[in-house]
């Protein structure tokens, strides 16, 4: 038999080991598990940014590239009436440069006969909002281009159809 002070002995020493470890490790351990989720959580974070930066980095490389469109201001002329046949092809063009699908384009030949000196030209594009707004500025660029009557703009499968009735200056 063991003698009781040795009994005792060992059980103050099993206590301290005991409290040692309720005192001094198990919060180290828990504070160590805690760590351990916060780097689980970073690691996912960081794994997220490597994905998203590329794309980010994209559209910020688009907005730096993209054109600065000063709207164009020249000096007002009035389009001979032997180039009024050629209005189609330049708003053709004009869509082309846009972005835009140019689905019809007529000039209205009875404004012709009016003693007005103008121009109406009915005109239905096809494409997306900032590519109309290129088309708008390079018709800006006309010297002949008087006035912008009206604009519709209707949501249809590729994008949206825009249609304008333009009036143009005539010698």
């Amino acid at each position: 038999m063991l003698p009781r002070q040795s009994i005792r002995y060992l059980l103050i020493c099993g206590v301290g080991i005991l409290s040692f470890i309720l005192l001094a490790i198990y919060p180290h351990y828990k504070k160590l598990d805690r760590m351990n989720m916060e780097i689980k959580s970073t690691r996912s974070q960081i794994k997220e940014q490597e994905i998203l930066y590329p794309i980010g980095k994209n559209i910020l490389d688009e907005l730096m590239a993209k054109e600065t469109w000063d709207l164009p201001f020249p000096e007002k002329a009035k389009l001979g009436r032997d180039k009024a046949a050629e209005i189609s092809g330049i708003f053709k063009e004009i869509a082309r440069k846009s972005n835009l699908e140019p689905v019809n384009i007529v000039p209205d030949v009875k404004s012709l006969t009016e003693q007005t000196g103008l121009l109406s030209v009915d005109i239905i594009v096809r494409g997306g909002f900032f590519d109309f707004r290129k088309f708008f500025i390079h018709m800006g660029e006309l010297p002949y281009l008087e006035q912008i009557e009206e604009v519709q703009i209707q949501p249809v499968e590729a994008g949206r159809e825009f249609k304008l009735k333009i009036w143009l200056a005539l010698k």
